[in-house]
């Protein structure tokens, strides 16, 4: 199987990838609220163990700890706090966050994490907010 198939079976628009990191968020959110499934924590927990292992430069460790503290913390902390700790602007904390999430996107959905397709092109029908939450879950 080549590279090509896998974007031909995967819908990897920027649209498509959008809506999995959305998943992602909204599960995290989940997560620091204390209302995700037992599935969802052992998902993103797992997830989290391979962001680790492969978090090797200073901006990945920073996203990696900032995910860590504003989401699974027994008592997740506040964007200033992160900031205040890792000595960095809260701004920097956020961008960090999101990298973070784009990150374990693609840990979860492999290339269908990664945007491989212009904006707006798709080669699967009904690729939405639904199918993407399906995939990742199954």
């Amino acid at each position: 199987m080549t590279f090509q198939h896998l974007i031909d079976l995967i819908d990897c628009s920027e649209e498509a990838v959008n809506n999995r990191r959305q998943i992602v968020r909204d599960v995290l959110n989940r997560i620091k609220s204390g209302t995700a499934s037992p599935e969802e924590k052992k998902l993103l927990t797992n997830a989290m163990k391979g962001f680790k292992k492969s978090a090797v430069s200073e901006g990945e460790k920073l996203s990696y700890n900032s995910i860590l503290c504003f989401y699974f913390a027994e008592k997740p902390l506040k964007a200033k706090y992160i900031a205040g700790h890792f000595n960095v602007d809260k701004n920097t904390v956020f961008r960090h966050i999101k990298s973070g999430i784009e990150t374990l996107t693609i840990l979860l959905y492999g290339v269908g994490g990664v945007c491989l397709l212009p904006m707006g092109e798709s080669d699967r029908a009904g690729s939405g907010h639904e199918n993407a939450r399906t995939q990742m879950l199954n």
